[in-house]
């Protein structure tokens, strides 16, 4: 009653810590509250700037994939399909280099709200890790996120295996060729970007003609 109450009294935030807090209240256990934040997310994100909301969307986006109570979470997904929102993130994405912003962008890449950026961030992303998956989701043509754990067998008679990841794709809209994606990859700072270009390489090495 107290959660609910105090969302129903919130009308604008000063600081994106409150943004993310009420929309984590999106996932709250009880029905009313779930509401209660709806309509206080439609009140606070409608009145804050594409910057709160850029900052508060680097939490949001990274627990929206582990929310199971969807029946109000929409609203996120709404909120950063507005343009002005998707600049915010890709900014705070390329500027920053944190566990946050790499899982932001795993959410975004499955939700494709980033698309448009994809080729800006994997140019100037400080985060090597951030500009890998946007180059190999530009190489490939899909973009891929993490769905949770397999397990592999490598010696059932001793009970033997490992946890190996899964994965999710879908197809994106290439803004350049991939064999320009290969070639601008291949000149990036990070070794591990550079051999995400050398494996794409050797893969459709009959398609390139130089």
């Amino acid at each position: 009653f107290l959660r609910q109450a105090a969302l129903d009294r919130i009308n604008k935030v000063p600081f994106s810590f409150f943004l993310a807090a009420i929309g984590l209240r999106l996932n709250d256990w009880v029905p009313e509250v779930r509401e209660a934040a709806r309509r206080c997310g439609q009140r606070a994100f409608g009145a804050a700037s594409p910057k709160l909301v850029g900052e508060a969307g680097l939490l949001l986006l990274g627990r929206r994939q582990e929310w199971l109570r969807g029946d109000q979470v929409k609203l996120v997904d709404d909120i950063f399909a507005l343009s002005e929102n998707q600049k915010a993130v890709a900014e705070i994405i390329i500027q920053r280099q944190d566990i946050w912003v790499s899982r932001a962008f795993d959410a975004a890449l499955s939700k494709g709200i980033l698309d448009c950026w994809l080729l800006q961030i994997a140019e100037e992303a400080v985060s090597s890790s951030v500009r890998l998956k946007a180059w190999r989701t530009l190489i490939v043509g899909e973009a891929r996120w993490r769905v949770g754990y397999d397990r592999k067998w490598i010696d059932k008679t001793f009970n033997l295996s490992r946890r190996v990841p899964r994965f999710a794709t879908r197809a994106i809209d290439r803004p350049i060729p991939s064999e320009q994606a290969i070639a601008r990859a291949s000149q990036d700072s990070s070794p591990a970007v550079r051999r995400v270009a050398a494996d794409a390489l050797v893969k459709c090495r009959h398609q390139v003609v130089d």
